[in-house]
C-alpha cells in the first residue's frame, strides 16, 4: 500500500475501488432478497438493498471509510480482493440499513 491509494481510496477518487464497493453493495442486496423474512432487521434491509439496486454508486460512498480501515484491504490498496471488500460490506450494512 501506498498513502496516495489509501487516500484516493478514502476520499472517493479511486474510481476502480467505489466501483468494487458498488459491485458488492449489488452482490450483498441480492443476497439480503434472497434471505430468510425472519432475519433481524429484514424489513430495513431490503429497504437497502432497493436503494443500492437504484443507486449503487452512492451507496458504495458510504462504505469508504469501513473499507479503507480494514488493514487487510488498505495493505492491498489498489488491488483489494473483491472477497475483503464484500466482508466488510456485509458486516455494515445494518449500519445504514436503518428505515431512515
Amino acid at each position: 500500500m501506498a498513502y496516495i491509494d489509501l487516500c484516493r481510496g478514502w476520499i472517493g477518487q479511486d474510481k476502480d475501488l467505489v466501483d468494487q464497493i458498488a459491485g458488492a453493495c449489488l452482490s450483498c442486496a441480492a443476497d439480503i432478497i434472497a434471505e430468510d423474512a425472519g432475519t433481524a432487521n429484514h424489513a430495513n434491509r431490503i429497504a437497502w438493498a432497493t436503494t443500492v439496486r437504484l443507486n449503487p454508486q452512492v451507496e458504495a460512498q458510504k462504505f469508504l471509510a469501513h473499507v479503507c480501515d480494514n488493514p487487510t484491504i488498505a495493505a492491498a490498496l489498489p488491488d483489494a480482493a473483491d472477497t475483503d471488500v464484500k466482508f466488510v460490506v456485509a458486516g455494515n450494512i445494518n449500519t445504514y440499513a436503518t428505515g431512515e
